[in-house]
């Protein structure tokens, strides 16, 4: 009686897939090599956009419009980023862009960026970006347009609201708070996964040429880093977190009481369940806050950043934002 012989043991096999893992092996390691010393270069930002408005730091950007005025819907969109990071999160490549879909979709789209703050600019607060920079904007995009429409808390709470945790000293020092100590800290709320787990997983995609251009694009953006005003950074850790002054009632910008109830404009909340850094208990509150009836909480698999730009949210988050929106621009 012959027995066939082990496939694993057999020679020609062994010799192909020892072949096959040193091309693997050297393909990841030239990769690797690459990202070590900076020689692969990934461009975001990339859909072209025109510059409509400026001041000081901050402009005010129209992306150009991929379908005709016919097809496209008569309500803007107004893309507003956070002080912290740069906006070209919302434009991060070519087939993973927000922005992109949004142009697909046939809306017309405009973006702020506030620029990096020098220290000169240590003293603005939200009163400045609110009540000055805003209604500028807001003016600016109504003129590019030639209309007008009339219609449990999480670890930075804990970490901020400690007695140890001097925010005037920090601003006094440095003025503006540096991008790289507030990157730090967000890093710290999951710091396995950071610092070490992401780098294990792109070592073991370094032969994929997609997750390395995706891993390149995402860490350009983190890395982009921009300081934050120290005017409003003392206010966003006393009055925000601390105090609690917008969800109370009780925040003031100028002398005039900001009341949420006052919103009366569509409201869409779109939030992750997985969201270290604003957990669902704060960011599911504001529903009951806001007054407009019109109002939708989208609660979304992923990540704080995850969500809108992983590899499933052109298919999971973009429709649904797409699909509110368009009910609503017209």
């Amino acid at each position: 009686m012959t027995t066939m012989p082990d496939p694993i043991l057999d020679p020609e096999v062994m010799t192909k897939r020892f072949l096959e893992e040193l091309d693997r092996f050297t393909k990841s390691s030239d990769t690797f090599a690459k990202l070590a010393t900076s020689r692969l270069d990934i461009k975001i930002g990339q859909t072209p956009k025109t510059l409509i408005w400026s001041l000081n730091k901050a402009k005010l950007y129209h992306f150009t419009p991929v379908l005709p005025p016919e097809q496209r819907h008569p309500v803007p969109l107004l893309l507003i980023f956070a002080l912290i990071n740069r906006p070209d999160i919302f434009d991060l490549r070519p087939g993973n862009s927000f922005v992109e879909y949004l142009l697909n979709q046939g809306y017309d789209v405009y973006m702020v960026d506030w620029g990096r703050p020098g220290q000169e600019d240590s003293h603005y607060t939200f009163d400045d970006y609110v009540l000055e920079y805003m209604p500028r904007i807001v003016r600016a995009m109504q003129r590019h347009m030639g209309k007008r429409e009339d219609k449990e808390a999480g670890p930075f709470n804990r970490w901020l609201t400690t007695e140890y945790y001097n925010v005037d000293e920090l601003v006094r020092q440095y003025g503006n708070m540096p991008g790289s100590m507030i990157d730090y800290g967000s890093k710290m709320l999951k710091p396995v996964e950071n610092f070490i787990s992401n780098y294990f997983k792109l070592w073991d995609n370094l032969d994929n040429p997609a997750v390395v251009e995706s891993y390149m694009a995402m860490n350009k953006w983190v890395t982009d880093l921009v300081d934050f005003p120290g005017g409003a950074f003392r206010q966003w850790v006393v009055e925000f977190y601390r105090e609690n002054r917008l969800m109370e009632g009780t925040l003031k910008l100028r002398g005039e009481t900001v009341n949420l109830r006052n919103i009366r404009c569509n409201f869409l909340n779109v939030i992750a369940d997985k969201d270290h850094i604003v957990p669902t208990c704060q960011s599911t509150s504001v529903m009951d806050k806001v007054g407009t009836r019109d109002k939708l909480l989208l609660h979304m698999r992923g990540g704080h950043i995850g969500m809108m730009v992983g590899s499933g949210a052109n298919k999971r988050v973009w429709p649904q934002i797409d699909a509110w929106l368009a009910k609503r621009s017209n």
